[in-house]
């Protein structure tokens, strides 16, 4: 995917997001973020889109250079997100990705900010969906594919001790976890499916596995991330 790609999927999922957060109550529990209501994954939300939207604004080298803001009253925490997520795509269009700025791992760039932000935005707006219409919205195959390999090659701190494989079913793509000849287990299924089982968003048991069930769900489970 290029910048115009991610940015035009990080529209539509931001909007996606402001959608279902006007449509359900704050205080509601959001099953798939633990110890969350949907206030709170709003705020969350907010706070990471103004984070990116500083550093990349300001070319900023350090995460503790962006201040950061009051939770505003409940009555402005939806207006508060959409003020802040079109700062953030005002901010991501007028900036070229290979600007270099502070990321949590390489590429340094704004690059990576555009990619992140989007699949983190893509991820709670299937949480928020979930609270406020019971059946999520689909992830595009395009996008969640690449969420795939971000979470594979950026993502994920840990590998297992045997090897694994994701292979998606639209196209056929696949990356192997872990070292060895043969893989041990393969996790098949579509893309949105595995990208949303790897973020454990839906049970590693709604997919096909073959081989060794019991070390993919144990090794999704206890996956380190990066923080």
């Amino acid at each position: 995917m290029d910048a115009a790609e991610y940015l035009q999927q990080l529209g539509r999922e931001g909007r996606r997001f402001a959608e279902s957060a006007r449509e359900t109550a704050y205080d509601v529990s959001v099953p798939t973020c633990p110890g969350f209501h949907v206030g709170d994954l709003i705020w969350h939300l907010a706070v990471v889109h103004g984070f990116w939207a500083a550093v990349v604004s300001y070319e900023l080298r350090a995460p503790d250079e962006v201040q950061q803001p009051n939770r505003p009253p409940a009555a402005d925490l939806v207006g508060f997100y959409e003020d802040g997520f079109k700062r953030l795509v005002t901010t991501l269009t007028d900036k070229d990705p290979s600007v270099a700025v502070w990321t949590p791992a390489p590429p340094n760039d704004v690059g990576f900010v555009l990619r992140r932000v989007t699949h983190e935005t893509t991820v709670h707006r299937f949480d928020l969906d979930l609270v406020a219409l019971g059946e999520p919205r689909p992830v595009d195959a395009v996008l969640a594919e690449d969420g795939i390999d971000e979470w594979v090659k950026v993502i994920l701190q840990s590998r297992p001790e045997e090897r694994i494989d994701l292979v998606v079913d639209e196209t056929g793509r696949s990356w192997a976890l872990g070292d060895g000849p043969e893989p041990k287990a393969i996790l098949r299924g579509t893309a949105m499916a595995i990208f949303l089982a790897v973020w454990r968003r839906v049970p590693i048991q709604r997919l096909r596995i073959e081989g060794r069930e019991a070390i993919v769900v144990q090794f999704i489970e206890e996956a380190r991330l990066l923080g």
